[in-house]
C-alpha cells in the first residue's frame, strides 16, 4: 500500500471509513427496523385473535358452526390468516378452517389463541343490584402467515442497501475529485521544485495555490527561487568583475614588462 500513488492512497483512507460508518448505521437500522416490524406483526396477530374471538361466543353456546365458519372461511380466504381452529374450554376441536395440518414449529406461520369468554348477568332482587360472571367457554386460535413480515424484510434491506449505494458512490465522487485536486497540486509543487533543482531560478509558471498551508508553501518556494535567482545573478556579476579586474591585472604587467 505504501507504494500505491498518492491519490489511490488518499482514495482508500476516505472510502475505509465511510464504508465503515454505513456498515454500523445499516447494520444497526436493520436490526432496530426489523424488530419494530417483528413486534409488529405480533401485534397485529393477538389484535386479530382477540377481536375475531367475541364473535365465536354464540356458534360454541349454540352449536351451529355454519354462520362462523362463512364468516371466518371469508378472513381466511382474504387475509394473511392460514388457517383457524376454534376449540371449547376442554380443548376439544369444535371447527378448522384452512390448512392447520402444518407443524406448530413452521417459520413461516406464528400462532395466536385468545379465550372466548360467555358473559351472564345476575341480577339479585333482594339487594337490587346486577353482578356479571365471566366464564372461558372455548379458545380461538388463528396462524397467521409471515410471508407479509418476511417481505417487508426484504424490502427493508433492499432500500437499505440501495440508499447505501447511492452515498458511498457520492463518497467516493468527492473523495475521487478532492484526491484528483489535491494530487495535481503536488505534482505543480514537484514540477517547480524540479525546475530548481535543474537551477531554473525563473518565476514559477506552474499553477500552484495561493490560500491555506499549500499556499504559504508555494509562496516560500517563490520567494526561494527567487532569492536563487538573484543569489545567481549576484554571483554571475561578481565572477565577470573578478574577470575583468583579472584581465586589467594582465594588461598592466604586459605593460610594464613592455617599457623595462
Amino acid at each position: 500500500m505504501k507504494n500505491w500513488p498518492f491519490r489511490y492512497q488518499m482514495i482508500l483512507v476516505g472510502a475505509i471509513p465511510a464504508l465503515l460508518t454505513w456498515l454500523m448505521l445499516t447494520i444497526t437500522t436493520l436490526y432496530t427496523s426489523w424488530d419494530i416490524l417483528h413486534n409488529e406483526h405480533i401485534k397485529h396477530g393477538e389484535m386479530m385473535v382477540a377481536q375475531m374471538a367475541p364473535s365465536c361466543e354464540f356458534a360454541i353456546f349454540s352449536g351451529d358452526m355454519d354462520p362462523l365458519n362463512q364468516l371466518l372461511g371469508n378472513m381466511v380466504s382474504r387475509s394473511d390468516v392460514e388457517w383457524i381452529e376454534l376449540y371449547d374450554n376442554q380443548y376439544h376441536l369444535l371447527t378448522n378452517l384452512g390448512n392447520s395440518t402444518l407443524p406448530d414449529d413452521n417459520s413461516t406461520i406464528r400462532k395466536f389463541t385468545a379465550p372466548v369468554h360467555s358473559t351472564t348477568l345476575e341480577v339479585d332482587d333482594a339487594a337490587d343490584s346486577v353482578s356479571t360472571t365471566v366464564t372461558t367457554i372455548g379458545y380461538l386460535s388463528i396462524g397467521l402467515s409471515n410471508d407479509s413480515l418476511l417481505l417487508a424484510r426484504e424490502k427493508l434491506l433492499y432500500q437499505a442497501l440501495t440508499i447505501g449505494g447511492v452515498i458511498i458512490a457520492i463518497i467516493m465522487l468527492l473523495v475521487s475529485t478532492i484526491s484528483y485536486r489535491s494530487t495535481l497540486i503536488f505534482n505543480n509543487l514537484r514540477s517547480a521544485m524540479g525546475h530548481i533543482s535543474r537551477g531554473d531560478f525563473s518565476p514559477l509558471s506552474e499553477d500552484l495555490p495561493k490560500k491555506g498551508e499549500l499556499g504559504e508553501l508555494s509562496e516560500d518556494l517563490q520567494r526561494m527561487a527567487s532569492a536563487l535567482e538573484r543569489n545567481r545573478k549576484e554571483a554571475l556579476a561578481a565572477y565577470e568583475l573578478l574577470e575583468q579586474r583579472t584581465a586589467d591585472s594582465e594588461k598592466i604587467l604586459k605593460e610594464e614588462k613592455t617599457t623595462e
